[in-house]
């Protein structure tokens, strides 16, 4: 997180959602999306993605990628309404304990 930033949508003292983006290269990556409960189902993540996607157009990235953890059954339709496709998988970290076994859904699309 020391090499991203944080869009927040909201009062900075009493946000309604974050998500992380990070510039790297070509590639932007988006992560961490956060909607308090309250919000969600309001349409505030989709709008923290679409200001995402466009802060790494801005930057000159041509691609988009995010991870999310396979245990979220919820998350992978989320994201393909939204354009993304999945990429493959990758390990979870070795050194995180974890009450079921995991791994992350690697996913991407390209910005336009």
């Amino acid at each position: 997180m020391e090499k991203g930033s944080f869009l927040i949508a909201g009062d900075p003292s009493n946000p309604e959602g974050c998500v992380y983006v990070e510039l790297r290269g070509l590639r932007g990556y988006i992560g961490l999306l956060s909607v308090d409960p309250g919000r969600q189902k309001t349409g505030l993540g989709s709008l923290l993605m679409k200001a995402a996607e466009a802060h790494c157009a801005r930057a000159g990235c041509k691609f988009v990628d995010l991870q999310i953890v396979n245990l979220r059954q919820e998350l992978p339709s989320f994201y393909r309404r939204r354009g993304y496709v999945e990429q493959g998988t990758a390990p979870f970290p070795a050194e995180v304990t974890t009450r079921m076994p995991c791994h992350f859904i690697k996913m991407s699309k390209p910005l336009l």
